[in-house]
């Protein structure tokens, strides 16, 4: 329903000076009548109540007690209250970004706020289309500002990694989320970026029922943007949802989900970076029991982060001009998972326990205090190997990292490899896309593939002559030597957690051969084929594993 004032222009508004923008005051009894009427409306499950710019600009009308009130209603037809949202013409997608897509999120009323950019003000008058009272899928808290500026400024100084490195992740304009009820999904929800409203007896937050994805769009060398794997992800996030029993979207709202976000978040996708994706799903229910409640939640969040190429970050020197190879750290006393355990899927309860591990393992130090050397990650293996001696803790077998699977190469001669990763036979190793990637651009050069079990025996013995880890954010990055770390919990609650170094660094790669070539040359060569698959460099790559997203185009130079 559309209420307007078309009657109050031209001649009658300029008469009115610095009060152009407030309707007749003879007027507005009757357009709050109205606003109050089709709210009411609203919580019965009727349309949605739009009003035209000169309505939501009337004083007093759709102010931010009245947007705060919309938030809170709650019935038995709109249990997840309703919001109040200004729209532009059409979408700001930035000054470099050719688009004719509608602003389907619209601004939030009461203006954002953000605890590192500075307070938004409103949406300016002459920019509003319309103002919109729609229901919600999943209840919202406070808008959330988006963060252009920190953004505009790591993006010019080609400084974006995964967040601004103080102050976290860069919030941008719009998040998607819908709701299953007793296996019936709403329709997505394309909303500014805001907190979750979410009760304390949640099912997701006693019972850790909560996956997640991550994924990627960037600008293609055609001026499009792509996402990839779109249907690989989506299969795993599938996989995940049925590992912890609760529902999961259909693809083809998963696929509109995705697009969508990208699209209506396109003036944050950089050009020489990447929009990273985070869908994630929740037993979003009221129950605080065992079992899974009647609610499942879906959401898509997105933020800017760096290119693959600045996952390697500076090239690091010591006092004599060495290169600092980058290491891993292997904890004793500690496994990511086992068989039987489901760690090929990407639920919460496979990387809960991680954080303080990581943490701990990169703060130890293989160098010297004048020059310190610390792991930049963990590398877990099939087993704990505290106290089972130095030959035997070889034997353990290699799994992945904290946050990626791991890949070796030997060198076959006449510039090919054989390439070679842990197995996913045992069910204990994330089925990586990016490795699935990797693996068919081995494959395609020529050079042979295994997937097989892969001791640190064999990583000791000094055959491989360069390994790496994969995943969305780092891509391909190498790693050039290991080493055993105990990890443990202070004695005392309140203590912290305790690490110290075993044995003796495994090197993998020799001094030399580090500085001669930080970046070896398998790692380069199959980063190169990803990032060309990435960027639709080849039509046919591009076909197999890229969704076009539709609507944005960079503008030609």
């Amino acid at each position: 329903m559309n209420a307007s004032l078309d009657g109050w222009n031209g001649a009658n508004r300029r008469s009115r000076g610095n009060d152009r923008n407030a309707a007749d005051p003879a007027q507005q009894p009757e357009i709050r009548a109205g606003v109050k009427k089709r709210v009411s409306a609203l919580t019965r499950g009727d349309d949605p109540l739009v009003v035209s710019r000169d309505a939501a600009l009337m004083p007093g009308l759709l102010t931010a007690g009245f947007a705060q009130r919309v938030r809170g209603i709650r019935s038995a037809e709109l249990p997840a209250g309703a919001l109040l949202t200004f729209h532009r013409r059409g979408l700001d997608a930035g000054s470099k970004i050719e688009t004719d897509l509608p602003d389907e999120a619209g601004s939030a009323y009461p203006s954002p706020k953000g605890p590192f950019s500075r307070v938004k003000r409103p949406l300016p008058a002459d920019q509003i289309a319309y103002a919109e009272v729609r229901p919600l899928a999943h209840p919202l808290g406070e808008a959330l500002a988006a963060n252009e500026d920190i953004f505009e400024d790591l993006n010019e100084r080609g400084k974006l990694g995964f967040g601004h490195p103080e102050k976290g992740l860069i919030q941008t304009d719009v998040m998607i989320s819908a709701t299953c009820l007793d296996g019936q999904w709403t329709d997505i929800d394309v909303v500014p970026y805001s907190e979750l409203s979410v009760p304390p007896n949640m099912q997701a937050l006693h019972y850790g029922g909560a996956f997640f994805e991550g994924m990627t769009a960037e600008w293609g060398e055609d001026g499009k943007c792509y996402v990839f794997g779109l249907e690989q992800h989506w299969n795993r996030m599938m996989k995940s949802a049925r590992t912890l029993g609760t529902k999961f979207v259909p693809f083809e709202v998963f696929e509109e989900a995705i697009l969508k976000v990208c699209q209506q978040n396109a003036r944050f996708i950089p050009q020489n970076g990447r929009l990273y994706l985070r869908p994630h799903g929740a037993d979003v229910g009221k129950q605080m029991r065992v079992g899974n409640s009647r609610i499942a939640g879906f959401f898509v969040e997105v933020t800017p982060i760096g290119s693959a190429e600045s996952y390697f970050g500076d090239i690091e020197r010591d006092p004599d001009g060495n290169v600092k190879g980058k290491g891993l750290g292997v904890p004793t006393t500690q496994v990511r998972s086992g068989k039987g355990l489901p760690g090929n899927s990407k639920g919460v309860q496979n990387y809960g326990p991680t954080p303080v591990v990581i943490r701990t393992v990169c703060s130890l130090n293989v160098g010297t205090d004048e020059a310190p050397h610390r792991p930049v990650g963990v590398l877990y293996v099939d087993r704990v190997t505290d106290g089972l001696g130095d030959d035997a803790m070889l034997d353990a077998e290699v799994r992945e990292t904290n946050a990626s699977n791991t890949i070796f190469f030997e060198d076959l001669g006449d510039g090919r490899y054989l390439v070679i990763t842990p197995s996913l036979e045992d069910g204990d190793i994330l089925p990586g896309n990016t490795r699935a990637l990797i693996l068919e651009k081995a494959r395609d050069r020529g050079w042979e593939v295994e997937e097989r079990r892969v001791t640190l025996r064999e990583i000791a013995s000094g055959k491989f002559v360069a390994a790496g880890n994969c995943g969305t954010a780092a891509v391909f990055s190498p790693f050039d030597w290991i080493h055993f770390a105990k990890i443990q919990p202070g004695s005392k609650p309140e203590d912290k957690w305790t690490g110290e170094l075993v044995g003796k660094k495994i090197d993998i790669r020799s001094q030399d051969a580090i500085n001669q070539e930080p970046i070896p040359t398998p790692v380069r060569l199959l980063m190169e084929d990803v990032l060309a698959v990435k960027s639709a460099k080849n039509p046919s790559d591009t076909t197999r594993y890229l969704t076009e997203i539709p609507g944005i185009k960079l503008k030609a130079a």
